[in-house]
């Protein structure tokens, strides 16, 4: 359960309980990291399937584009993280499904993704199955000029596994995709 609100005397907490409002004698709580519960509360939001190249926390005013094509069975979600770590832009790509971002402004960014099962839009991430993985470095997205006109940078990703491939990621905890 997560506790809101205990009374005063420490007698009740107001808990909310399977997406309800609830009231609970407070010496049956016992604290605790609170993650099943929030998990619960993600699930009791719903879980939903968004369309093939939806994008979340999109900061897109740039002229830059990101392909990703995803080879794996189940859905990703792509990420952008500057070096601050803000989130630039988050896509969701369906399994064997091919997706371009554009508008993605000049900066330097990291390519993150995530895969599983049961997509939470409340949570924002997979609940089922989530594994995540981060690009070793940063990409930059910059804009060259030449003497016909300029450039503008199309990163372009494909997620499956290949023994000695020229993408190298690395495993990340969930919690911090």
């Amino acid at each position: 359960v997560t506790v809101y609100d205990e009374e005063t005397q420490g007698k009740w907490a107001a808990i909310r309980y399977n997406s309800k409002n609830a009231f609970v004698f407070s010496k049956y709580i016992s604290p605790g990291s609170g993650e099943n519960a929030y998990i619960s509360d993600c699930r009791a939001s719903g879980v939903t399937r968004p369309l093939n190249g939806e994008t979340f926390e999109s900061q897109q005013w740039g002229e830059h584009s990101l392909k990703v094509e995803n080879q794996f069975g189940p859905d990703a979600l792509v990420k952008l993280k500057d070096r601050n770590g803000q989130t630039i832009i988050t896509a969701f790509i369906r399994g064997k499904q091919t997706v371009t971002v554009k508008n993605i402004p000049s900066g330097n960014y990291q390519f993150q993704y995530a895969t599983g099962r049961n997509y939470s839009p409340a949570c924002g991430f997979f609940l089922d199955d989530m594994q995540a993985s981060k690009a070793p470095g940063f990409q930059d997205y910059k804009k060259t000029s030449s003497g016909n006109g300029y450039y503008t940078t199309i990163m372009s990703y494909t997620l499956y596994k290949v023994s000695g491939g020229n993408l190298q990621t690395q495993n990340m905890p969930s919690n911090q995709f």
